[in-house]
């Protein structure tokens, strides 16, 4: 705990104690999900599938999250469990919208601000209970739109980060494996069970 609450800056890149349904065995959990979606990459059940799990996942994490505790800051370098929650809703709707589509899902007007990259510190943040259900509309949303659009569209990513939308959903749930690491240091800082390994 110390370490972590004095470093400036921290990584998740969840290798450290992975069970093997997170990929610690070859051509199982997600890196066996994401191996398959590398050979057949415009497969639209594949991406929805990867999508899938990330929500499932990034709900077990919360499922023993108290308000009081979602909205607590536990390091200066560590946005708050809601923050992440918010930020997840507020990027699926800009992976949406880049896919030129429209989600059906309006988020309160404070959301841009409030989850944007960059912030996260102590805020009047709305409850979980309104961020998780913003999270899975935004998230039902963004399985429709993978469904409805025509994956080898080209579409060029920030920094080159994809090429086409099948590129851009898969690093949609990359995004959300990356914070869902965060989530799991979170939880640790709360004093929260390990819910993986």
């Amino acid at each position: 705990e110390a370490p972590l609450l004095g470093a400036k800056s921290v990584v998740f890149d969840l290798s450290d104690q992975q069970p093997a349904a997170f990929g610690a065995t070859t051509g199982q959990g997600i890196w066996g999900i994401f191996q398959k979606f590398l050979q057949k990459p415009s497969d639209i059940s594949g991406i929805q599938q990867q999508l899938a799990v990330s929500h499932q996942i990034v709900k077990q994490c919360l499922g023993d999250i108290t308000e009081g505790e979602a909205g607590r800051v536990q390091a200066a370098i560590l946005t708050p469990v809601v923050w992440q929650i918010g930020h997840l809703a507020l990027t699926n709707t800009n992976f949406i919208q880049r896919a030129g589509a429209t989600s059906g899902v309006t988020l309160p007007a404070r959301y841009p601000e409030l989850f944007k990259t960059g912030t996260g510190g102590p805020a009047n943040y709305p409850p979980l209970s309104e961020v998780v259900k913003a999270f899975d509309d935004t998230h039902a949303a963004l399985m429709r739109t993978v469904a409805e659009t025509k994956l080898e569209t080209p579409a060029e990513g920030p920094r080159g980060l994809w090429k086409n939308y099948s590129e851009m959903f898969s690093f949609a749930n990359t995004h959300r494996w990356y914070h869902i690491g965060k989530i799991n240091s979170l939880r640790a800082l709360l004093g929260k069970p390990r819910l993986f390994g």
